[in-house]
């Protein structure tokens, strides 16, 4: 955790006053470590903010806004958990529930000293995790826990049968990786398949556009994961579903750490919305990086997602040069795709015999997220996808026919201020 301190502490001393609130505190610290968990982050953000304000004089802007910053959990007064504790006690005792005597004698037992915003107790809830309800005689806990008991009835003994028989079914659909180095110039699946995959995303924006979360009343007001989750990641399964290469690769969806970024920084990497790795030789590869915003996106967050994007391109095509020796340096590229508002831009890095890297721009097309009657850009979107399939296919052919290739070569891309 001493990493994410310092970040923090650099954040607030770098930072402008008008840019230092505790969303923009907490939305650094989540770049540098999306699963860390709330009661860490609130300690590590109060120790830099109290490590930070000493540096500044107390009529100072920044200072002002330091110490207006929110360093912890209101914690409820201890008279109001007392209340809690009496009105509690009061409902029991008029309750005619079997349970309801002896829980009064126990809440009766509990000091309010000893519980906190986190108990449920102190705020008038009865858990049936609690140990006073565990401990109820078994017609008090039969009692207690009525509301829930045909909550939970037993499903037919057919839905047993059904898991059983899908198990001893199941066929995880895994295909031999080509054989062959595939081509550019050369490759494409057959129009059946095409024609498939096709339906598979439309079928997949056809339950999209049944989803009122995107619809004109609520689109504006979801977040950029609901966004990611509910859309962009759902059409990228159905556009990389059934690839020819086994059990090798998959789609990561979490934030993963890139460990191209990781090498490069010598650290903590970059984590991208969205990446496509791959398994050759015991070395991990990311072919396929993603950076993502709300439906509606700002020019700022546009411009910063771009120059995101293509620095996780340079570290990944330099992290595959090292490891692998490819031949057709022409063909092979690292792709990224950055989802701003509404726009799908798709672009590749290429890094040719000469060893000098190129970006383009391959497709820059509009996401259907509601119900349009504009063929062109249905269209338009379809192609964009399975252009994306088909250059992926392409490079893994290639990885997974190339050589190991050992090389202490890094990468270009320069390190970005710490506090971005």
């Amino acid at each position: 955790m001493t990493a994410l301190y310092d970040f923090i502490c650099n954040f607030l001393r770098i930072a402008l006053p008008e840019h230092i609130t505790a969303f923009s505190v907490i939305y650094q610290a989540m770049n540098e470590e999306p699963w860390i968990v709330k009661e860490n982050l609130r300690q590590i953000f109060h120790q830099a903010i109290t490590s930070v304000i000493p540096s500044y004089a107390s009529n100072s802007e920044k200072y002002q806004k330091l110490m207006s910053l929110p360093l912890k959990e209101e914690e409820l007064p201890d008279e109001t958990i007392k209340n809690n504790l009496r009105i509690l006690k009061g409902n029991l005792k008029r309750s005619k529930s079997r349970y309801a005597k002896i829980l009064r004698k126990s809440v009766g037992k509990v000091k309010s000293s000893d519980l906190s915003w986190r108990d449920p107790l102190a705020s008038q809830v009865l858990s049936s995790e609690m140990e006073m309800v565990k401990q109820l005689p078994e017609e008090e806990y039969e009692s207690f826990m009525e509301p829930v008991k045909y909550m939970q009835a037993s499903l037919p003994n057919s839905i047993k049968t059904t898991c059983d028989e899908f198990l001893i079914n199941y066929d995880d659909g895994s295909t031999e990786i080509p054989p062959q180095k595939l081509s550019h110039e050369n490759w494409i699946e057959k129009e059946e398949v095409l024609k498939d995959i096709a339906i598979r995303i439309l079928n997949t924006l056809g339950e999209i556009w049944k989803n009122p979360a995107f619809s004109p009343k609520f689109a504006k007001t979801q977040s950029e994961g609901t966004y990611v989750a509910d859309i962009i990641v759902p059409v990228i399964r159905a556009t990389l579903k059934d690839l020819p290469i086994g059990k090798s690769a998959y789609i990561s969806t979490a934030e993963r750490q890139s460990v191209a970024s990781k090498d490069r920084r010598g650290g903590k990497g970059k984590r991208p919305d969205i990446m496509f790795i791959a398994k050759h030789m015991d070395r991990i590869y990311e072919l396929v990086f993603a950076e993502c915003s709300r439906i509606i996106c700002s020019n700022v967050k546009e411009d910063d997602d771009k120059v995101k994007l293509w620095r996780e391109l340079n570290d990944a095509l330099y992290w595959t040069n090292r490891g692998c020796k490819l031949e057709e340096k022409n063909e092979f590229g690292i792709l990224g795709f950055q989802v701003a508002g509404q726009k799908f831009d798709l672009y590749v890095l290429i890094r040719d015999k000469e060893n000098i890297s190129r970006l383009f721009l391959l497709r820059s097309v509009s996401i259907p997220t509601q119900y349009m009657d504009n063929r062109k850009t249905i269209f338009e979107f379809i192609e964009a996808l399975l252009l994306l399939r088909r250059i992926l296919i392409v490079d893994l052919s290639l990885l997974f026919n190339s050589r190991t290739h050992e090389s202490d070569e890094s990468s270009s891309t320069i390190s970005s201020p710490p506090y971005n």
